[in-house]
């Protein structure tokens, strides 16, 4: 288990949902494989039509969910879909929401904090809409989430160890900048 003078090598990717926050982890684990692996996380929400139990997410009941989590099995990060951080490795790095951020810097890990901001609200909308997984009702919290992510990054100082605009042609010019 990871202790404050050993903690497990971590990247935490965080940002609203439909920011493609799982594109840019599955291209940094296509491009830096032998240095970045991902920790499948466990979920109470329906999974997406093209999503896979126990390779996206571990689907999971809600009653599931808190049987593991009195098990002190993994440490719960989100209200939305309760999603959890488990099963963690040498390589590893996750996908948050913010409150998850916030509850995982209340742990002995610490990750490198990676905050992906939508920019370009209008291609963040269209975005979201041509991935038929979300409904207007989520595409609008989403959005307005956006400026609760900025308005944290910019009153903590430091609270990121990255930020990267999630517009088409930023996500390229910062990913090899991510992590070095």
């Amino acid at each position: 288990m990871p202790t404050p003078n050993t903690p497990y090598p971590m990247l935490v990717v965080t940002g609203p949902e439909g920011c493609r926050k799982g594109d840019l982890v599955r291209r940094l684990c296509q491009e830096f494989g032998k240095d970045f692996g991902v920790g499948i996380c466990h979920s109470t929400r329906q999974p997406y039509p093209e999503e896979e139990n126990g390779v996206d997410y571990h689907f999971v009941s809600e009653d599931e969910f808190q049987n593991l989590f009195l098990m002190v099995r993994i440490l719960p990060l989100s209200n939305y879909g309760f999603n959890t951080i488990n099963n963690l490795s040498n390589k590893c790095n996750c996908a948050f929401f913010l409150q998850g951020v916030f509850s995982l810097k209340k742990t002995c890990f610490r990750p490198r904090y990676i905050l992906l901001i939508p920019t370009e609200i209008e291609t963040f909308i269209t975005h979201m809409k041509s991935t038929n997984r979300y409904t207007q009702s989520q595409i609008d919290l989403a959005v307005q989430r956006v400026p609760l992510y900025s308005k944290t990054n910019e009153e903590r100082p430091g609270f990121f160890d990255n930020v990267i605009p999630s517009g088409k042609m930023q996500r390229k010019m910062y990913l090899c900048s991510v992590c070095f």
